[in-house]
């Protein structure tokens, strides 16, 4: 199952005073060493939300040096005083090990408190603890609860999580519906995960035509799950007209990220000659990178290096140095 963790940290709005008028202004200015001598002064009179959000300017290094402790801390008088987002901030802190060793018993811990008190964030994290069991007893049916509860209140992350538990539990519909949610706040595994999901509707023009779109939307953004997909679905004609051009163009951009899935398909797409003369030299050049990482050369390549000259070897061999420079040169860009 994949799960979701972005990660947030969370600034809160204070109370309509003058000092905090004023840090406010100073931070929403830039002015963030300004600001956090006015939180400064607003947490020593034991205000939460500023404790909490001068923590959060101690934990990014943001007008103040970086002190891991002092966020600790602040965060842990805010909580204190019952504000769900600094318990949120302390979970985050002991989920990454910020300034002591991770713990995952505590951040689940930290979560749950502030899930229990509505803190949005604390509840899609507590929920990812509950699904993966992490500091806490695995339980899909009370993670999915929690998930609904952050799903309900917008949270895009909230919301993919729990269309994946109800794939698993055969709710598609419902599934689609919280995909479809999440993909309209551009949530790119949520979008992938709805185009896959039109994709299986293989009886359906409409359905495969909505694959091809989303799928477009994100190969266009760089993704190279969705750049592999559209090459194929452009060669195959699915969800569009045949285009073989634009086909092996989208599967190069995702093989030249050093997406494996990609490089190994154009390979076998190269030796079959689809929608271009079979070219064997450059197929064996891609799935000589895409198996760089295997332990034993697979099969197919061995099969298509037996059918190869000592010339078509040798270009072969040039090719690969050549797609691994500029695979090297994309990653990094």
């Amino acid at each position: 199952m994949r799960i979701n963790t972005s990660i947030y940290i969370i600034l809160l709005l204070v109370a309509a005073t003058g000092q905090a008028d004023m840090a406010s202004d100073a931070y929403n200015n830039g002015q963030f060493a300004l600001a956090a001598k006015h939180y400064h002064i607003l947490s020593d009179a034991g205000d939460a939300i500023a404790q909490n959000n001068l923590g959060t300017m101690y934990m990014r290094g943001k007008g103040i040096d970086l002190d891991f402790d002092s966020a600790r801390e602040l965060f842990k008088a805010a909580a204190e005083q019952s504000l769900p987002g600094a318990m949120f901030n302390l979970g985050i802190m002991n989920l990454r090990g910020y300034g002591k060793a991770k713990n995952t018993y505590k951040a689940a811990h930290w979560f749950k408190k502030g899930a229990e008190l509505g803190d949005t964030e604390a509840q899609f994290f507590f929920g990812v603890a509950l699904a993966k069991g992490e500091g806490v007893n695995k339980n899909l049916p009370e993670a999915k609860i929690w998930f609904s509860k952050a799903a309900a209140k917008g949270l895009a992350a909230a919301q993919f999580n729990l269309a994946i538990l109800l794939l698993r539990e055969g709710e598609k519909q419902e599934a689609v519906g919280f995909l479809k949610l999440a993909s309209q706040q551009d949530h790119a595994a949520a979008t992938f995960q709805l185009a896959g999901e039109y994709l299986k509707n293989v009886n359906s023009v409409e359905a495969q035509r909505k694959a091809f779109e989303l799928m477009l939307q994100l190969a266009e953004k760089g993704n190279e799950k969705a750049q592999m997909q559209i090459g194929l679905m452009y060669i195959f004609a699915n969800g569009t007209v045949t285009n073989h051009q634009e086909g092996y163009f989208w599967l190069k951009e995702s093989a030249l990220q050093g997406f494996e899935p990609a490089q190994r398909n154009l390979g076998s797409l190269y030796i079959q000659g689809i929608g271009k003369d079979p070219d064997p030299a450059l197929s064996y050049a891609w799935l000589t990178i895409a198996s760089a990482s295997a332990e034993e050369e697979p099969e197919e390549n061995k099969q298509i290096k037996k059918t190869l000259n000592s010339q078509e070897l040798e270009l072969a061999a040039t090719l690969a140095v050549e797609l691994r420079a500029l695979i090297q040169d994309r990653s990094d860009k």
